[in-house]
């Protein structure tokens, strides 16, 4: 792969370096992963039967939560490698197909795109390295908790040393550094998917803007074009929709329910740990739910522009083989392409404001409750 190489930059090393793209690395990823699957059922029994600190439980239900999220996306990928690298590999054929194309200015909107996102993905590394590091010694450097995940096993004492240390390490090097680069980076790779969907309906509207400029034979070549760059780009949003679906719906229901618990930290006694683990909880969730709600509602947005691109064409203008393909492209286009919550609720921003008056809703009955 090389322009899905360079435009996945860091998210592709990660997800090759952990084993997730790789068959002959599969048993490295189910290794890797493993240690952040067996840590749930502790963190879960501890919350059940041996948690004395509210503001400590509800970070571990949100951080078993992300746990679950961050399996079934490493699981997600793992199980769909070759439509991972397939749908890479599209990447790549279109890139190659821009850049022979006699077209300066859409390969430098293609360059000023790549630039963009790889600027955006940037700080998105960053934001993860910061939050794991800050994760995974905040009980060291507030004195907050025991461990980064509070765990306890029945007829055990976990904070008896070596057993102690012993966890500590596991957690702060492993669970949390595996968990953060498997969730961000398979996260940040939707998004890439998705805005390069939306650059390529953006420059199939503007082949069709240029049909009208052409002489019949070259403007019934490039319909022709257009109407399989169409169906292509289709395929790319079905590939998509089954490799993420199923972690979309798990990551809107995560983010409902944070949402509630950060308004429930709002009225507890403000510590610094506290504070400094709910913001963390804040800034994760919400720049990676409202980037994928904003990105995915462009998405839908373009495809519904492509059928008025074709409208506008001169067809009334060409022969019938022109009109049939203009008509083909349009009907195609009365359905939006969307990607969903499990299937269940597109990704839009109307859906994205439900959430938050969901999520305050539940919080002002719980608050009048109690």
């Amino acid at each position: 792969m090389g322009y899905a190489a360079e435009l996945f930059s860091w998210c592709l090393k990660s997800m090759e370096y952990l084993g997730y793209l790789d068959e002959s690395k599969r048993s490295r990823a189910y290794l890797l992963i493993s240690v952040p699957a067996v840590t749930i059922l502790p963190a879960a029994y501890n919350i059940c039967f041996n948690w004395t600190d509210l503001g400590n439980a509800i970070y571990d239900i949100f951080i078993i939560m992300t746990l679950i999220t961050t399996i079934m996306r490493a699981f997600a990928v793992i199980t769909h490698q070759t439509k991972f690298t397939d749908t890479c590999k599209e990447i790549d054929n279109w890139h190659n197909d821009l850049s022979h194309e006699d077209d300066k200015r859409t390969f430098s909107e293609l360059q000023k795109f790549t630039k963009n996102t790889l600027r955006f993905s940037k700080y998105i590394h960053r934001s993860a390295k910061i939050t794991a590091f800050i994760v995974s010694f905040q009980p060291i450097l507030t004195h907050y908790g025991n461990f980064v995940i509070g765990i306890a096993v029945p007829g055990i004492d976990l904070l008896k040393s070596p057993i102690y240390e012993i966890i500590y390490l596991l957690q702060a090097f492993w669970v949390i550094p595996v968990s953060a680069y498997s969730y961000i980076a398979c996260a940040d790779s939707f998004l890439i998917f998705m805005s390069f969907g939306t650059f390529m309906l953006k420059d199939l509207q503007q082949k069709m803007d240029n049909l009208s400029q052409m002489d019949e034979e070259n403007a019934l070549r490039n319909i022709k074009e257009c109407v399989q760059s169409h169906m292509e780009i289709i395929n790319f949003h079905d590939d998509l929709e089954e490799l993420f679906s199923a972690t979309n719906l798990l990551d809107v229901s995560i983010y409902c329910i944070v949402i509630c618990m950060l308004l429930i930290y709002s009225t507890m006694e403000y510590e610094l740990a506290l504070i400094l683990k709910g913001f963390l909880m804040l800034f994760v969730q919400t720049v990676s739910i409202s980037r994928t709600f904003y990105l995915a509602n462009n998405f839908s947005d373009e495809s519904r522009t492509v059928a008025n691109a074709a409208y506008h064409t001169n067809w009334t203008q060409r022969d019938v083989k022109f009109r049939k393909c203009v008509l083909l492209i349009i009907i195609r286009s009365q359905k939006p392409l969307q990607f969903t919550a499990g299937g269940f609720k597109p990704l839009t921003m109307e859906i994205l404001l439900r959430i938050l008056r969901v999520s305050y809703s539940l919080f002002s009955c719980l608050n009048v409750n109690s």
